[in-house]
């Protein structure tokens, strides 16, 4: 009770802190305790979880610029860990939501790429290389099943893969 009376008397909309790591941190922190204080630690899925922290940032947060921020952090993180399966409801409460258009477009841009792809829509058209070297455009290949490996140099587990994948 002392505690929950001491986070009742801090600042939550200090857009000026913004900058500030450890204000971010606190805000995280702070919607995640809340959360779960009010929805308890059961089994909720990703999106679930997410979709609560999203409603308690909506209800306690009072300045459009913080709100925001934590919306797109939620949004984005969650992508970032669990990708983009199951988040339709998520991207369109933070739409809703969120009033900054920059970062509306950073994260609802991806997401209609990512739909696309998943209407069945035609895939882009690429050209690659096969193991001779020989250029190929994707739509050759079309009604077989093809294994793309993507890959960087900079990537351990990619290097290690790679003479598994030449052999």
């Amino acid at each position: 009770a002392k505690y929950l009376k001491y986070l009742d008397g801090l600042e939550l909309n200090a857009e000026q802190w913004l900058d500030i790591y450890e204000y971010r941190t606190f805000l995280q922190s702070y919607i995640a305790f809340f959360t779960l204080l009010k929805y308890g630690s059961e089994n909720m899925t990703p999106d679930e979880l997410t979709l609560r922290k999203m409603q308690e940032v909506v209800t306690r947060l009072q300045s459009p610029k913080v709100k925001d921020y934590m919306l797109f952090t939620l949004l984005r993180d969650h992508v970032k860990y669990y990708g983009y399966k199951n988040t339709a409801l998520l991207f369109k409460t933070f739409e809703l939501q969120c009033s900054n258009e920059l970062m509306k477009e950073g994260l609802l841009e991806p997401y209609r790429e990512y739909q696309k792809l998943t209407q069945k829509e035609k895939a882009p058209e690429f050209v690659m290389l096969d193991a001779k070297g020989t250029k190929h455009k994707l739509h050759e290949f079309k009604g077989r099943y093809i294994y793309i490996d993507v890959w960087a140099t900079w990537c351990l587990p990619c290097k290690k893969e790679s003479p598994l994948f030449e052999q």
